[in-house]
């Protein structure tokens, strides 16, 4: 798996498009998926998101699984949204 140097949204995109089965949404500054989580749990859904804080690009995946792709959308779009902790991608 080949990752571009001084990633940004745009090849972040590219790269989720190449590597990782889901769903994409720019949404303000920001990029959002859901994928399948099958490993994880049989006909599950995860969620991520990534947004740049200066020159690096962040990733920031949220804490649940979700039993639909429309209830992950969803919590996207909640007030309070609970994550692990962003990390450099």
């Amino acid at each position: 798996m080949k990752v571009p140097k001084n990633m940004d949204l745009q090849k972040f995109a590219n790269w989720l498009q190449e590597n990782l089965p889901g769903e994409r949404r720019l949404v303000m500054n920001r990029i959002e998926t859901v994928f399948p989580a099958d490993k994880i749990e049989p006909g599950s859904f995860a969620a991520l998101f990534a947004y740049m804080n200066g020159d690096e690009l962040m990733v920031c995946e949220l804490a649940s699984t979700f039993e639909s792709q429309e209830e992950a959308w969803a919590s996207m779009s909640l007030d309070e949204i609970y994550t692990f902790r962003p990390v450099p991608f």
